[in-house]
């Protein structure tokens, strides 16, 4: 895992000198650039659910991990967005700086997976580029969908909190609230530990397909 940790000691390099080189605008504005654009993407992966078309994800604990950070990084899109809006309703800066943070962002996603895909556990020479991985094909679509939430964020009219979700939103929260407050709630039996509790709650929110 040190090709992880040298890209995550990056990240924290590069926001350690924004926070004590740039501006509280700059900071905001770059920050609502990142977030916009995770926003949009899990925005986008919750109405095609590509996610779950991953063979080695179906039915685990990662996979319920990654539904709660989509969920999450929608349920928070607007609250940088208002602060910025707050204290400087400057368009054209937060245009400018938000591109720039979401070219940063990208460029960390590549390096991530760049690196996972050639580190991959069941990869070789041989076999990186196939199907077997589990990976699907790209689903074009959904790519010019994300395009399109990717474009709005530069528009002067884009409000995060303006954004329309789909049921699923909803579900999904409503599913891990309620898991949280089982994870909080102490077994009557006291059959489960506190990890067992957390995992046993984690693979409840997976819902079956009649739920999406």
């Amino acid at each position: 895992m040190e090709g992880i940790k040298k890209i995550e000691e990056e990240m924290k390099a590069d926001y350690l000198y924004f926070t004590k080189t740039k501006s509280l605008k700059f900071n905001l504005a770059y920050a609502e650039g990142f977030e916009a654009a995770t926003c949009a993407i899990a925005h986008t992966e919750m109405e095609y659910n590509n996610l779950e078309n991953v063979t080695q994800l179906v039915d685990s604990e990662p996979l319920c991990l990654l539904r709660w950070h989509l969920l999450e990084e929608v349920d928070h899109r607007a609250v940088t967005f208002n602060i910025y809006k707050h204290l400087y309703s400057d368009y054209f800066y937060r245009l400018a700086i938000g591109v720039y943070g979401q070219y940063r962002f990208f460029k960390y996603v590549c390096k991530f997976s760049k690196y996972i895909n050639n580190n991959h556990l069941n990869a070789n020479i041989e076999n990186r580029n196939d199907s077997s991985l589990g990976a699907p094909p790209p689903n074009w679509k959904q790519v010019f969908s994300l395009l399109g939430k990717l474009l709005n964020t530069y528009m002067p009219w884009y409000n995060p909190e303006h954004i329309k979700l789909s049921s699923k939103f909803e579900n999904r929260r409503v599913e891990l609230a309620n898991s949280a407050i089982e994870i909080r709630t102490p077994n009557q039996m006291g059959k489960y530990s506190k990890e067992e509790s957390v995992a046993k709650s984690l693979r409840r929110t997976i819902p079956n397909n009649s739920t999406e």
